[in-house]
């Protein structure tokens, strides 16, 4: 067993939350993660000062999320998805101010909408399906399910045409 006897059916599901806060933190850092170059080329301290300033704000919304809210590690989760959040946002004014490049492009929201699409119909599933997707044999039915509609999400909204193609060519050559 993964989970300790007697955790009952909340320690997989705060587990499932944590999770789904640091994926969405990574996917928001991940998204955002080419906007910083100007600044590491340009002015390479800049880069270093925007992430020491976000070790405070961190441990304040930390702070502020387990403390006023009752979240508890969830909340230390959530913390960390909007620290990264407000750390790419302010690259990614600074770079805007100083250089005036705009690095934000609807390409990159697409990421987060098929992973909020990706989200929502999990959850129908989870409420359709015969099995517990988060208990036991349902966690692998619910990780394959969650794979699936996320890259058919993504093929669907973010992929481009062209590189449709170029996937094509590469793994169903004729």
């Amino acid at each position: 067993a993964i989970l300790p006897e007697g955790s009952g059916d909340q320690m997989p599901q705060m587990g499932a939350m944590i999770l789904f806060f640091l994926m969405l933190g990574e996917t928001i850092n991940g998204g955002f993660g080419m906007a910083d170059l100007p600044l590491i080329y340009r002015t390479p301290l800049f880069n270093p000062i925007i992430s020491l300033i976000m070790i405070p704000v961190y441990l304040l919304l930390a702070f502020l999320f387990t403390q006023y809210t009752g979240l508890g590690p969830i909340g230390v989760a959530m913390a960390l998805c909007s620290t990264y959040f407000l750390m790419n946002l302010t690259r990614v004014m600074t770079i805007k101010k100083l250089y005036g490049i705009s690095m934000l492009q609807f390409e990159i929201l697409k990421v987060l909408i098929a992973a909020g699409i990706t989200y929502g119909l999990f959850r129908l599933a989870q409420s359709y399906s015969p099995i517990d997707l988060l208990v036991g044999g349902g966690i692998p039915v619910g990780i394959l399910i969650l794979i699936g509609v996320y890259l058919l999400s993504l093929s669907i909204i973010a992929l481009k045409k062209s590189d449709a193609r170029k996937l094509e060519a590469k793994f169903f050559k004729k």
